[in-house]
């Protein structure tokens, strides 16, 4: 049996070695369930080996390094954590990059405080701190290679900054409490209206609210999801571990209509399933669908009681309450005279008085990661 534990020195197969370095970063990172990564890079003086202070800091050796063209690479791997580290350079100074990866946002500082330690004296890379309203979010695919997990960064707003936008308000401030957990009672969350009402921008508003102790993820082709059942199991199973997991899946109503076994086929059944059936028994998974259609016309199954975590409809505005936002931006808006959703009101103001988040995407910054399973 090959030994598991690999460390070579060589010129050839450059590309090919650090590819197998970051091929298990990345699949560490998905059998732990290590979301929470950091990146860093640093300019030091090299006074001793640096592969020998890594293994302090992450107390197991490296399981996989190799050196070429005066670069080093090597990567460990722990149950909590785990780290990828590359030096350039040799001589007096070295320009060091750390991956680092861990289960809990405090596990993560604690890992990169123990970098902080041995390396002192290193070049803080510029720019200010990153806002908790950016985070980073899955979003997820199948192509012939099985499911795939990119990951990206995108702006989310914190509640107290958009609640204004919503008629309902009261009825989604107990789950955007950051101190909100699930219950055990039901895994299925229903976002249900007219176009426009804001459904987006509140499910952002959650992943923020939720970021300590809940991993977000996008469906980006939810037909293919419920539709295949390897692609489901294969995603779900490696989702498991100690957070809680958030798969958010937007537009989703044909999947929840009352005529949706025979539209979709067995994806209804599916994702049922998937968030009260033997498949969802132990996951801590809970799924967001986001739907225009009516109440009405969604499946009596979706909505049984116990089922749903939340079954929330987003109200249009009334005419005095549309009214009164207007008019909170612009004293001069006329009055309005029917129920309207928030888009329409963004739409009646003057581009120079229209509200917008003190964050948006384009603060976010890129991705650190793409996974393959």
């Amino acid at each position: 049996m090959s030994d598991p534990n690999v460390h070579v020195a060589i010129t050839p197969g450059f590309d090919d070695l650090e590819t197998m370095l970051y091929g298990r970063l990345r699949s560490h990172v998905a059998e732990k369930n290590l979301w929470h990564v950091g990146e860093h890079v640093r300019a030091i003086e090299l006074t001793a080996d640096l592969a020998a202070k890594m293994t302090g800091v992450m107390n197991v050796a490296p399981s996989a390094s190799f050196t070429a063209h005066n670069v080093s690479w090597g990567v460990h791997l722990a149950d909590e954590c785990a780290l990828l580290y590359q030096w350039n350079g040799s001589g007096p100074s070295v320009r060091l990059r750390t991956v680092t990866a861990a289960a809990t946002e405090a596990q993560l500082k604690a890992l990169e405080e123990d970098l902080e330690i041995i390396f002192p004296d290193w070049e803080k890379p510029e720019g200010p701190p990153r806002d908790d309203r950016v985070i980073d979010l899955n979003f997820w695919t199948t192509g012939p290679h099985g499911p795939q997990c990119s990951r990206r960064s995108i702006a989310t707003p914190a509640w107290r900054e958009i609640a204004g936008n919503y008629p309902g308000a009261a009825d989604l401030a107990p789950l955007m409490d950051p101190a909100y957990r699930p219950d055990g009672d039901g895994k299925l969350l229903l976002f249900h209206s007219a176009p426009g009402t804001g459904k987006t921008h509140a499910v952002r508003s959650l992943m923020h609210a939720w970021q300590d102790w809940c991993v977000p993820h996008y469906i980006v082709d939810s037909e293919q999801f419920f539709g295949d059942a390897q692609y489901m199991m294969a995603m779900a199973m490696n989702l498991h571990g100690r957070m809680w997991n958030l798969l958010v899946v937007e537009d989703a109503g044909e999947l929840l209509r009352e005529d949706a076994a025979d539209r979709s086929g067995q994806g209804l059944g599916r994702l049922l399933n998937l968030t009260d059936g033997l498949i969802g028994q132990g996951l801590r998974m809970m799924v967001l669908i986001t739907t225009n259609e009516p109440i009405e016309e969604l499946h009596k199954a979706v909505q049984r009681e116990g089922r749903c975590l939340a079954n929330l409809h987003f109200d249009l505005f009334s005419p005095e309450s549309a009214t009164a936002w207007l008019r909170r931006y612009d004293p001069q808006a006329p009055e309005v005279t029917e129920p309207t959703a928030l888009s329409g009101l963004f739409s009646r103001l003057p581009k120079d008085k229209r509200p917008r988040l003190e964050i948006t995407d384009a603060d976010a910054e890129p991705d650190l990661l793409d996974l393959d399973f």
